[in-house]
């Protein structure tokens, strides 16, 4: 399953209300668990242990959003000084695939990063930091 951006409801639930975004630039997740394997100083066994790392950092959700309104912003403001919780969500209109962030927390205060005639200028980088983030895929 590919998610498309174009195919996609993006947005946030915050105190009981759905703020959906209308110009996503883009959603990268960064998932810092890994599987690892070791084995003793001997190396007597050729399939080793395994383990995970990252288990103690959390998932980062970040997504740049192109001219986000003023009320937007006071939302995400009023969020990130309250460090309040909030679910995040990318759901397919195709099949209802997703992905989801839930009891996140912005952990950015929401700022326009570049000053310029690009269209990247017009991009709001928002940072969610999850442990509780799942991906549901549909056929």
């Amino acid at each position: 399953m590919t998610f498309k951006l174009y195919d996609c409801d993006i947005g946030i639930k915050y105190n009981g209300v759905n703020y959906q975004f209308t110009h996503v630039r883009s959603v990268t997740v960064e998932d810092p668990r890994r599987n690892k394997l070791t084995r003793g100083a001997n190396a007597g066994n050729k399939e080793g242990l395994v383990y995970q790392e990252g288990i103690s950092e959390p998932v980062r959700f970040i997504v740049p959003i192109m001219a986000m309104s003023a009320a937007l912003k006071g939302v995400f403001d009023e969020a990130f000084a309250s460090q309040a919780r909030l679910d995040f969500y990318v759901v397919s209109r195709r099949d209802g695939s997703s992905k989801m962030a839930k009891n996140a927390i912005l952990s950015n205060q929401p700022q326009q990063l570049t000053l310029d005639e690009s269209a990247e200028s017009m991009d709001v980088s928002v940072e969610f930091e999850t442990f509780d983030a799942s991906e549901v895929h549909k056929s």
